[in-house]
This record gives structure tokens, C-alpha cells and sequence, in this order.
């Protein structure tokens, strides 16, 4: 256990150029707990990010949630999660509503080869 950032995933990185270094940014749900649960937006199975980036994002933070038991009890329960936006947003716009059918098959499929995108 320890401090969990509660967002923790590339897009809420900025490289401060000076330094050459990256900081993590946007602490809104930041709170104590099992590290495990950080990394649940770093390594998504659906977004299709490269291996080699999740698994460099997994060794800077020094932590490899895929090697934890509970790992895919937490992802199923994220991507549950992430089914709310899409589920208000449906009714009103059609690019919801259209990612809401994706994912929601990709789930009851199992199937993983389908890639999840975001819809702004």
C-alpha cells in the first residue's frame, strides 16, 4: 500500500524539457491504497497499446500489475466502469453510442482483438 495517483497513464504525463525528465500531473483522485489499482489505466488490454509501452510504463513506475493474481479481477471491473460515460452519452451522440456497442461486445465475446477507442 501507499500513494495511489488514481489517474496514472501516459496522457496525464508532461516532459518537462529542462530536465528531460516526465512528471506525473493531475492528482485529482489521488489517495492511499494498493498500487495495483494506479496502474489499471496504464496497461488496458483494449486499447491496443504497444507491449513495449506498457511494459516500459510498468518498469518506471516499478511495478508490473500483470504479474499480480487479482490483475484481470481489476481490469474486468475498470472496463465495467468504463462503460458509464458511454452509456449517459449514447442517446445524444452517435459516436457513443456506437463505442458503447463496441465495447459491450468485445466484452460479452471475450474477445480482446477488439480494439476500444475514446470519444471525446
Amino acid at each position: 500500500n501507499g500513494l495511489v495517483h488514481g489517474d496514472a497513464h501516459t496522457e496525464n504525463l508532461l516532459h518537462d524539457t529542462a530536465t528531460d525528465r516526465w512528471v506525473l500531473i493531475d492528482f485529482d483522485h489521488a489517495a492511499h491504497g494498493p498500487r495495483e489499482l494506479d496502474l489499471l489505466f496504464a496497461v488496458p488490454d483494449h486499447f491496443h497499446e504497444p507491449a513495449a509501452d506498457r511494459d516500459s510504463f510498468s518498469r518506471a513506475y516499478s511495478h508490473n500489475v500483470l504479474r499480480w493474481p487479482g490483475w484481470t479481477t481489476l481490469r474486468d471491473i475498470s472496463e465495467a466502469h468504463s462503460l458509464a460515460s458511454y452509456i449517459r452519452r449514447a442517446p445524444t451522440t452517435p459516436t457513443a453510442a456506437t463505442e458503447l456497442a463496441r465495447r459491450l461486445h468485445s466484452l460479452r465475446a471475450a474477445d480482446p482483438t477488439i480494439a476500444w477507442r475514446t470519444v471525446n
